[in-house]
């Protein structure tokens, strides 16, 4: 999988560059709803073209990748005693708090709340 970084200084195809810039908004609004198709339109492409385009470039689907951007940011927000993990949920982009805990649970094995007793007790990155 390119990263964006090498992405950024390698982009050498008009197809790259659209990959690149749909890469961008997605670090930068992660926190948003965003959908292919709203991708799709800001680089005016069809949304089953710019789905197999992001596919073939990042080696993951959009809706893979939007989510592992957003559980790793969930994942720096949770080391955060502070902040609820219905507040993360809302912060990485999920209105329901209740399906942001399903995803979590399937990408690290572990409720948030459990992660963040394990961060917070033995210092363990899951």
């Amino acid at each position: 999988m390119k990263t964006v970084k090498s992405l950024i200084y390698k982009a050498q195809t008009e197809q790259e560059r659209i990959i690149t810039a749909t890469l961008n908004h997605i670090h930068s609004n992660y926190m948003e709803p965003l959908t292919l198709k709203e991708l799709a339109d800001r680089v005016h492409l069809s949304d089953h073209y710019l789905g197999q385009l992001f596919k073939s470039i990042t080696g993951k689907s959009f809706l893979k990748y939007l989510t592992q951007v957003r559980m790793e940011n969930a994942i720096r927000f949770l080391v955060n005693p502070v902040l609820k993990v219905y507040e993360i949920s809302e912060m990485v982009g999920y209105t329901d708090p209740k399906h942001f805990m399903k995803v979590f649970k399937r990408t690290y094995g572990c409720t948030p709340r459990e992660y963040r007793q394990k961060v917070g007790t033995a210092g363990l990155r899951v």
